[in-house]
């Protein structure tokens, strides 16, 4: 049984000889397309540091490869995780992102965003975890989180629906 230190490193420095790039955007659409943007694929939820199509990860395979193997290893603080409870008994776990007149939104680690009326916040309260499910690389094998990188790294696909450029 490999670590995920293990796995990672094998995906990084032992790359496949051939990369499929709209594999990559396959995974890209099942597995990050919900919290995540890359040129005209995904909802970053009018969030711009979740569109990764200008993002510095971009310029290092290792990067990208880490920042989805090990999520809360570099986190930035306006991507730590926000728990609100609410005076119902609810709790409510996820990314705020935005704040806007009497409610918050929150965007869940289901990938969708949650409108949370301000008064019924009963207690809030940010932790140094992601919201990236860091178990994402384990459910996804190494072949094709290398061609999700490859696709990454490659020019933001342009225009809705358009297959890249």
């Amino acid at each position: 049984v490999l670590s995920r230190q293990e796995m990672f490193e094998e995906t990084v420095y032992q790359p496949q000889q051939v990369l499929d790039v709209e594999a990559g955007r396959k995974a890209f659409e099942a597995s990050c397309a919900s919290c995540h943007k890359f040129g005209s694929v995904g909802n970053d939820h009018g969030v711009a540091s979740l569109n990764l199509s200008a993002s510095a990860l971009r310029s290092s395979k290792a990067a990208l490869l880490e920042a989805v193997f090990f999520p809360e290893r570099k986190l930035a603080p306006e991507h730590e995780t926000t728990v609100i409870e609410t005076t119902d008994g609810k709790t409510i776990t996820g990314l705020v992102l935005r704040e806007a007149g009497a409610n918050v939104s929150i965007l869940t680690t289901a990938g969708a965003a949650t409108e949370v009326p301000k008064s019924q916040i009963k207690a809030r309260r940010k932790t140094k975890t992601s919201i990236m499910p860091d178990s994402l690389a384990d459910t996804i094998d190494r072949n094709t989180m290398r061609n999700l990188a490859a696709f990454l790294v490659a020019a933001p696909p342009a225009g809705a629906g358009s297959g890249g450029r």
